[in-house]
């Protein structure tokens, strides 16, 4: 492989850009990341494609680089000279490039060919790969914050039934009103009623991974 073809490689397999989502620190995030460039059948066809690709980007170099033969004689050769016949040794020495009609040309535009192919399936893979990040870390972050809902969720319906119970005892000593313990009690309902909401967005971020 020339410089030329690693430098282009090296340019068609640049990584992504970066692994941006290390920027939130999420170890599971992470994790799930390496999972699903191991594991999805998608990324495994385009990595194909663009192996395959750059196979062809060599094999076009390689037939555009020209083959030296060198073909070589001797023997005696008998001359006439001023004084008479002379006997000398004669060698030839012959340089016979093998080109292919039209080498350079054809072979440039299937070298170029080759090398725009490799370019568009370097960028298919790498297009692909940012979109698959981009998904799943939407994903994520929204199950995650479902998930902080309902935490959130279930300690305030815990706070609101410790002061439903402790209205209703003091309402019972003749403290508060009875408005109060209606109150305390809708709130509770209130607080109980809004968690089916949280899960159901917890159940559809994690059926859209």
């Amino acid at each position: 492989m020339f410089a030329g073809e690693e430098a282009f490689q090296e340019h068609v397999l640049r990584p992504d850009v970066s692994q941006w989502w290390h920027v939130f620190g999420d170890d599971r995030l992470n994790a799930l990341m390496q999972e699903l460039f191991n594991g999805n059948y998608d990324l495994q066809a385009a990595q194909t494609r663009l192996e395959r690709a750059l196979a062809a980007v060599d094999a076009a170099g390689a037939a555009r680089s020209p083959s030296l033969t060198l073909e070589a004689s001797g023997g005696r050769q008998r001359r006439l000279a001023v004084f008479g016949p002379q006997i000398t040794d004669a060698y030839r020495l012959s340089a016979a490039a093998a080109y292919e009609i039209d080498l350079w040309g054809k072979l440039s535009a299937r070298e170029q060919t080759a090398m725009e192919d490799a370019e568009a399936s370097g960028e298919d893979l790498r297009a692909l790969r940012v979109s698959l990040s981009a998904t799943l870390a939407d994903v994520y972050h929204l199950a995650a914050e479902a998930q902080a809902q309902i935490d959130l969720n279930d300690r305030a319906a815990i706070h609101a039934a410790h002061t439903l119970d402790l209205t209703q005892r003091r309402y019972g000593e003749g403290l508060v009103p009875l408005l109060d313990v209606h109150q305390a009690r809708q709130n509770l309902a209130r607080i109980k009623a809004q968690r089916p909401t949280h899960e159901i967005r917890l159940t559809q971020s994690r059926l859209r991974a």
